[in-house]
């Protein structure tokens, strides 16, 4: 008699593939190289995996200077022809970060900062505990000695804030919009306070990592595109005007909502001897 081979039902297994963390790290860059190195490098102090997306603003011509920067991402957006405009550049790669499947959550910085040693793991620990949406960390400019001895401010781990850090902040992806940034505010100034009112408009949870702090080199980011910087700050008044104007609110209750936020968020001075940045700080 023939020999009876009998098949294994095998089920069905989908075909795996590591499309990212749980975190993505997102940075743009245009010339600071070294800066922005530095930046990869403090963070993965913490110990953490995360997924890093870089956007070369634009190379240099002297490929010498970047080499290693270039093999550091995860994902590379380089653009060969620099739009020097932060609003498009964040866009894109905000977007990016929405479409990495596995991606729950967003840290942002600047090329030119650099977080200390458990600042990075210590806002990670806050919004991965579900109960914010949005984490700032306390900024410390061009001072290296205070970044150095800086301890953390309170022995409460975090306060809730309205408005976010116009330099770095980490985010729930899935309170972000696709295209978060508006162009209007182009190529340079407003556009993170104007973010940070959408999200609190749209009743995001925001909150300072009293145990954070990252520090600021200053401008090394935008230096490099003086015209863009100079006409970002001339139209500062204007685009202040614009974000509380009629033809930018839908009617009279969110212009009011907007003039607040203004006046206590962005332009809150005296938040930013405490915390480097304008915000506004929810007093229970």
């Amino acid at each position: 008699m023939p020999e009876i081979i009998q098949n294994e039902k095998k089920e069905f297994e989908p075909f795996k593939v590591k499309t990212s963390e749980e975190i993505v790290v997102a940075i743009s860059q245009y010339k600071t190289y070294e800066y922005t190195g530095k930046a990869i490098k403090a963070l993965r102090k913490d110990g953490i995996p995360f997924t890093t997306v870089l956007l070369f603003d634009g190379l240099a011509d002297d490929s010498s200077d970047y080499p290693d920067l270039l093999e550091q991402p995860d994902y590379a957006i380089v653009l060969k022809n620099g739009l020097h405009s932060l609003t498009h550049i964040w866009n894109m790669m905000f977007g990016f970060a929405k479409l990495l499947p596995d991606a729950r959550y967003l840290l942002w910085q600047g090329s030119d900062m650099e977080f200390k040693e458990g600042s990075f793991a210590s806002m990670y620990k806050l919004i991965s505990s579900g109960k914010l949406d949005v984490i700032s960390p306390i900024k410390i400019d061009g001072d290296r000695e205070k970044f150095d001895n800086w301890m953390p401010i309170s022995s409460n781990p975090y306060q809730m804030c309205t408005g976010i850090n116009d330099s770095a902040a980490m985010f729930r992806l899935d309170k972000l919009p696709f295209i978060p940034f508006d162009n209007a505010y182009a190529p340079y100034q407003f556009e993170t306070s104007a973010l940070g009112y959408e999200l609190w408009n749209n009743e995001c949870k925001m909150a300072i990592d009293l145990n954070a702090a990252i520090f600021h080199h200053c401008s090394k980011d935008i230096e490099h595109s003086p015209i863009e910087r100079e006409h970002g700050s001339k139209t500062w008044d204007m685009k202040r005007d614009y974000f509380v104007s009629e033809r930018n609110s839908g009617n009279n209750a969110e212009r009011e909502r907007k003039k607040w936020f203004l006046e206590n968020s962005i332009m809150n001075s005296e938040s930013v001897k405490q915390f480097g940045f304008p915000v506004h700080i929810n007093r229970i």
